[in-house]
């Protein structure tokens, strides 16, 4: 049941950093940034967005082994991602390295969504025991 829920959440922040950089590139298309790259930029951030998956697994269950910090989970599965990330979009055929502000921005993303997948339960951890005793 656990590794059913740990994939649900993997696929749910997949979908989090997919949403996450559209509305902050629909944001730049709105303040009138050009919007370059074309259909194999976009291609290559919703492939690219799929390296999500093994790297919130890394981090959920390196959270749940108690040797590892939070901090340090969260490094890890971001070094992986960057890693999968940056070999896919620095190829010829993506064309990541002619748009380094959008695929700086695109990583950024990916850091929120994997810091928010420990923060979040220590946060709703908190509330649940303030609750409790208050």
């Amino acid at each position: 049941m656990r590794i059913i829920l740990a994939i649900g959440i993997s696929l749910l922040a997949t979908v989090a950093l997919y949403l996450l950089y559209w509305l902050g590139s629909g944001i730049a298309s709105d303040l009138g940034y050009p919007q370059r790259g074309g259909v194999g930029w976009g291609i290559a951030v919703f492939v690219a967005s799929f390296f999500m998956l093994p790297s919130a697994l890394m981090a959920m269950l390196l959270v749940s082994q108690w040797r590892y910090s939070r901090v340090v989970a969260v490094a890890l599965s971001f070094l992986v991602f960057l890693l999968f990330s940056t070999l896919f979009m620095g190829n010829q055929f993506s064309g990541g390295w002619a748009h380094p502000y959008r695929y700086i921005y695109f990583q950024c993303c990916a850091l929120l969504v994997l810091s928010s997948l420990v923060v979040v339960p220590l946060i709703y951890n908190a509330i649940r025991h303030g609750k409790a005793t208050g």
